[in-house]
Formats: structure tokens, C-alpha cells, sequence
């Protein structure tokens, strides 16, 4: 994975300028976002002329070709390095990356520029036996290194590994080139032809391809299936063998008639050139040449037919479709898009990230954007904000709306006003209802319920927290109330938040007058019977989507999860209790409790503690289980009264 770039005197970027991208492992998801003009896009094309040998472009201020260059900072994972790397190569790494690991600006003269370098390395020590941190530069010669720690690291490679003569640079510079050819880099910039990079043959659509079919028309090539000659002479070669042969055979009587001329003519290899094609030459034209045939359409549409949004829309779907599928993969994967949501419909917009979170999740992806709604959105990545003049700042995603200490007003504004601003020309448009709930797994509860018709007519949309549910509605509520908006009057907006101690209230009323936008919370009554109450109504219980699913399901998913997941300490905890037949619902704390002590000595409300924290870090890995399982029991009432405040009608014999 790549941590950050180090761009120097590259475009916009003058002097030494470092560029964090994560500080997680996790974070997959890197956006990238500020001002026209800022150098957002810049980073993704430093980055292609890094990997890719794209032109460099220099900084207007700065003509000495000598003054840039282009860092990156790897962590790459130890067991991952494959079979091309010796001991002597590993030494090597050991030696660069505990360096870095041990940096500290304080002790080591080199530019302040770096502090953030060892923000990231504190931020990530906990891995430091786990995986290699290592920076590579890159000048205009191309030439690969360690920028403005050349000669520290070389210091400290020497100390425990001497080299003689040239050997040092050239030992380097192969260790080098092999760690970053471990990564592919496919970098989409806005100007994109969008219809021709879909194309099949291009060198794009093949980078996101399964190594499984260049593999299997590579072997079809080499595998020795055809038998040639007679008796003792009799043996099996490859079609690659024979079209090798043939084209040689071809060449050298082509050599001999023109030396009938000049015997000085000849067809010499050029340097570092193989004689023979390998099976990766002819893949590559086999797949050019056979998807050249073939368009891709939408229904009957050609691509090139589309709108740009349309477009846009397609690329995304079809890299989301490729990266599905790869299985398995050389190289670590970075895709980067410049700005997804151009040309793209505002109604489409939070689509369009949720596809992006996707392919997230398969791979390392850099997207820059003008669109802040995907930002209460996106629980999952890193946002880097860069503002001309000032500090690149750094926030985790997954809580970036929680803690704005340091964030700027604009962006928090500006997010929630473009995703309602989305969500209100998506629910003009079409004529589905809207249910806006806390998280992914509340999504995955809903789905999981809910009959496919019932799907159909609903867009449920997670929003990272009972707060964001609540800013959202409230961001609504105005447009909805207004008489001048005019929405088809049988379809709703529901939020749909948990009861809990800290997101109680709100300041606007739970429901417009005219009864299409409304906000309720889930909660469990003193008879145990699940509710969906008022924002404003006094009975406050606090009740989580967790505690209200079927008892019996969810306490075998979270033993799943437990064994798979957990410690000792969590597993011996879990063992002190059995299942309690006789609760309606999956609470953990309280009497009322699926779990049934067996009175072993334990503490009871410390195990039930450390239960219910490990449910907290693990919901999506529970939940994942309990979708899982078959459907054999009548689902819970509160879907059908999730249903009947959005107008839907239910399958009342599916009901307890």
C-alpha cells in the first residue's frame, strides 16, 4: 500500500512538498479534496509518471531538471514479497525500512517537510514486525533512491552489509525496481476518453483484468500438446515452440534473399532483446485483437452514445466488475480517478461513491472530487484536504464528522448540503421511498428482511451515525416542508435511528405537515415489544438494531465471531454463559438477556461488559454471519411497522 507521494518542484508543487495519503492500514479509500488550481490532480499524475514513466512536468518556477524528483512511501507487507527477492535483497530491505521505522527529525538533519512522515510511522508502529517501510524516490532521470535520506541510509546499509566498488548502487537500485514493480498503478484522469479506455483491448481494461485469463491463453501457448515426427524421434512441443520456429525460419530466408543483394544486410537482435516471442508477447495481442470485435453496449446503446454521466457511470461499474473478479494478483493494485462524479447527474452522485467504497475494498483507490456528500457517507478511508498556502491536513473518515477539531467549517457544511441536495433530486426523479438508517449494518438487517418487491420500492441509505441521520434530516426538512417543492405524494423519507443516551433530540419537529419526511428511533418497550417512537417521546429506553434481531440467530452468529475474532479472554467470557430460550429479542445487558450465566464464580456484568464492547468492534463481521443464515423464522414486527410508516404494504403472514 502506498502511505504517501513526496512531489519536488513537480507542476504546482515547489520545493519539497510530502503528501500523506493514510495513516491506517484499513484506509483504502483516499480522497482527495480542495480548491480548482490546488494540485489535487497532480498528485495522481506524479504518481503515473512514477510508475507508469509518464512525462514529467516541471514546476514553472524551477527549469533545473536536477532539483525534481518523486517519492513514495510504501508499507509493504513482509510475507507478500514473492520468490524474486533473495536474502541479500531482504537484508537490504531490513536495513532501509529500519531505518525509517526509527527515524526521528530530531536527531537526523533533513527537512522539516517530513514531520508528517513521522506521524505515520507512530501512527503504524504497532505493524512494524509485520511489514516494511520504505520510502523510493525517483528523479527526472529516472533514477530510483532514497531523496533527502541518501546518504544516511547508505551510511547504515554499509555498517551491516559492505559492498565493494559499484556493487552498492547496483544492489540497491535492482531491490528498488523490484519492490515497486510489485505495484500496478492505473491512474483515470478527468480527461479521459471514457468510451475508448472501455474498450476491452486497451492497456487499462487488461490491468484490471483476472490474471487468470492472460494465465490460461498463456498456457494454452505453452503447454506441449502437439506431437511431432516418428518413432524415437517423436515428441510432444507448444504452439508457441511452432510459431517461434516458423517465424524464425521465416526471418532467416527473408535475411538470406535481401544478402543476395548485399551480404552486409542482416537481422540482428536488438540489445537486451529475447530471440524467441514469450507467451505474455502473444497474450497481449491475442486479447487486443479478439476484444477489438467486440462493443460494449447499455441495453441497445453503444457506449460512445452515452452522456458523459452515463459514461462515467459505466466506468465506474465495469472496474467494480473486474475487481470483483480478480482472484488472485502479482502486483498491489492502486487505481486513482480524477474527480468520478463529472458530468455525472447530481441525483447519481452517492451512487457513484458507494460503488467507489466497493472497489475500496478490493484495492488501494485515490479519487480527488468536488462532491463533500460522500463524506457522511464514507465510513471506511482517509480524506486529505490540501489548501494553497497552507498545511496538507490529514482526518480519518470514519469518524470525521465526530471529531472536527481541526476541520474546516466549509467541508462539513458543504458535505451535508450536496449529499441532501443529491438525495432531494434523486427523490424527485424516481419513485422509490427513501430510508436513511446509522449504519451499513442496519442496511444489511433491513435487506436481509425485507422481499424483493419490498426492496424495490425502498433506497435505504447508511449514513455513519445516529448524528449524520439527524444533520441530514434536518438539512431536509425545510425543502420537504416547503409548498413550493413538489414530490409524488406517496413516497416518503424515513430516518431511522437507535435509541441511545447521546442523540436524543432534534430542532425541527419528528414529521413534516405533509407527512413525507419523518424521523423515528427504534425501542423496546417494558413489555419487550419493539416500537418505532417518536424523536420527541418521552420513553427512552436504549435500544440498538443489535438487541431487537431473532435471539436465537444472532447469539449463533456473535459465537461465530467470537471464535473467529476474538481472544482467550473473550472466548472463556462467551463459554460462561449458555442460551436463554425463553427472550424474544438479542439484548446482552439487563436481566432480560439471551445470555444465562452458569454460575461458575464469574462476574456476570463484567463478561456481559466485555461481550458487548467486542459487538461494538466486530459489527459488521456479525452481521455478516446472521444475513448469512437461511430464513426459516417469521421475521420481526418492526419491519412491517418500518413498512407501514413508509406506505408500504407487508406480508402480514411473514409477521410475528
Amino acid at each position: 500500500m502506498i502511505l504517501a507521494v513526496i512531489l519536488k518542484n513537480y507542476k504546482c508543487y515547489k520545493g519539497i512538498n510530502f503528501i500523506p495519503l493514510k495513516q491506517n492500514i484499513h484506509q483504502n479509500m483516499n480522497m482527495i479534496i480542495g480548491d480548482n488550481g490546488v494540485g489535487k490532480s497532480s498528485v495522481l499524475e506524479s504518481m503515473d509518471t512514477f510508475f507508469n514513466d509518464a512525462p514529467w512536468i516541471l514546476n514553472t518556477d524551477s527549469s533545473d531538471v536536477k532539483e525534481a524528483s518523486i517519492g513514495i512511501l510504501f508499507l509493504l507487507k513482509k510475507e507478500q514479497l514473492g520468490s524474486s527477492f533473495t536474502p541479500n535483497d531482504q537484508l537490504l530491505l531490513d536495513c532501509i525500512s529500519s531505518y525509517f521505522w526509527e527515524l526521528d527529525l530530531r536527531q537526523t538533519a533533513v527537512p522539516r517537510q517530513y514531520k508528517k512522515l513521522i506521524e505515520i510511522q507512530q501512527r503504524l508502529c504497532e505493524h512494524k514486525e509485520e511489514f516494511y517501510l520504505i520510502m523510493i524516490g525517483k528523479n527526472y532521470d529516472k533514477e530510483l533512491g532514497f531523496l533527502s535520506f541518501e546518504n544516511a541510509i547508505k551510511s547504515k546499509i554499509l555498517k551491516v552489509a559492505p559492498f565493494s566498488g559499484s556493487s552498492y548502487s547496483s544492489s540497491i537500485r535492482k531491490v528498488l525496481e523490484k519492490v515497486v514493480s510489485l505495484y500496478t498503478y492505473l491512474y483515470i484522469p478527468v480527461e479521459t476518453s471514457i468510451s475508448e479506455f472501455l474498450k476491452l483491448e486497451t492497456a487499462g481494461m487488461q490491468t484490471l483484468m483476472d490474471k487468470s485469463i492472460k494465465e490460461t491463453i498463456a498456457k494454452a501457448l505453452s503447454s506441449r500438446r502437439i506431437m511431432r515426427g516418428n518413432g524415437r524421434a517423436r515428441k510432444q512441443i507448444s504452439l508457441l515452440t511452432i510459431i517461434n520456429e516458423e517465424l524464425q525460419d521465416f526471418i532467416t530466408n527473408v535475411e538470406k534473399d535481401i544478402q543476395t543483394i548485399d551480404n552486409s544486410y542482416n537481422y540482428k537482435l536488438n540489445k537486451k532483446q529475447t530471440k524467441n516471442l514469450t507467451a505474455n508477447h502473444i497474450t497481449d495481442a491475442i486479447i487486443k485483437a479478439y476484444y477489438t470485435k467486440r462493443t460494449l453496449k447499455k441495453g441497445k446503446s453503444s457506449i460512445q452514445t452515452l452522456s458523459s454521466g452515463e459514461k462515467r457511470a459505466a466506468l465506474t461499474d465495469l472496474i467494480l466488475a473486474f475487481i470483483r473478479k480478480r482472484e488472485t494478483t502479482d502486483n498491489h493494485l492502486v487505481i486513482a480517478i480524477d474527480e468520478p462524479e463529472n458530468s455525472l447527474h447530481i441525483s447519481n452522485c452517492y451512487k457513484q461513491f458507494h460503488k467507489l467504497e466497493d472497489i475500496s475494498e478490493r484495492c488501494q483507490l485515490l479519487v480527488t472530487t468536488h462532491w463533500y456528500g460522500s463524506l457522511p457517507i464514507l465510513n471506511k478511508g482517509s480524506l486529505i484536504h490540501i489548501n494553497k498556502g497552507q498545511e496538507i491536513l490529514l482526518f480519518d473518515l470514519d469518524n470525521y464528522f465526530e471529531d472536527r477539531r481541526n476541520h474546516p467549517n466549509d467541508i462539513y457544511l458543504k458535505g451535508f448540503f450536496d449529499l441532501t441536495s443529491s438525495i432531494l433530486s434523486a427523490f424527485r426523479d424516481d419513485e422509490k421511498n427513501w430510508l436513511l438508517v446509522e449504519g451499513k449494518e442496519d442496511k444489511k438487517y433491513l435487506e436481509y428482511y425485507l422481499k424483493p418487491e419490498e426492496r424495490s420500492k425502498i433506497n435505504i441509505l447508511p449514513l455513519g451515525g445516529c448524528a449524520n441521520v439527524k444533520k441530514v434530516y434536518e438539512y431536509l426538512f425545510t425543502p420537504m416542508s416547503s409548498k413550493q417543492t413538489e414530490f409524488t405524494p406517496t413516497k416518503k423519507i424515513m430516518c431511522l435511528v437507535d435509541t441511545d443516551e447521546l442523540c436524543t433530540e432534534i430542532a425541527v419537529s419528528s414529521i413534516t405537515k405533509n407527512e413525507q419526511l419523518l424521523i423515528k428511533r427504534l425501542h423496546e418497550n417494558e413489555q419487550h415489544v419493539i416500537e418505532l417512537k417518536r424523536i420527541e417521546d418521552p420513553n427512552k429506553k436504549v435500544t440498538e438494531i443489535e438487541e431487537i434481531l431473532e435471539p436465537r440467530k444472532f447469539y449463533n452468529s456473535l459465537k461465530t465471531a467470537i471464535f473467529q475474532f476474538g481472544d482467550d479472554n473473550i472466548k472463556t467470557c462467551i463459554n460462561a454463559f449458555d442460551f436463554d430460550e425463553n427472550v424474544e429479542n438479542s439484548r446482552i445487558e439487563g436481566d432480560y438477556s439471551i445470555l444465562n450465566h452458569k454460575g461458575n464464580g464469574r462476574n456476570v456484568r463484567e463478561d456481559k461488559d466485555l461481550i458487548s464492547q467486542f459487538i461494538n468492534d466486530h459489527k459488521e463481521n456479525i452481521a455478516e454471519f446472521y444475513t448469512s443464515c437461511s430464513q426459516e423464522e417469521e421475521r420481526p414486527n418492526w419491519i412491517t411497522l418500518i413498512l407501514k410508516n413508509l406506505g408500504i404494504e407487508a406480508d402480514e403472514e411473514k409477521i410475528v
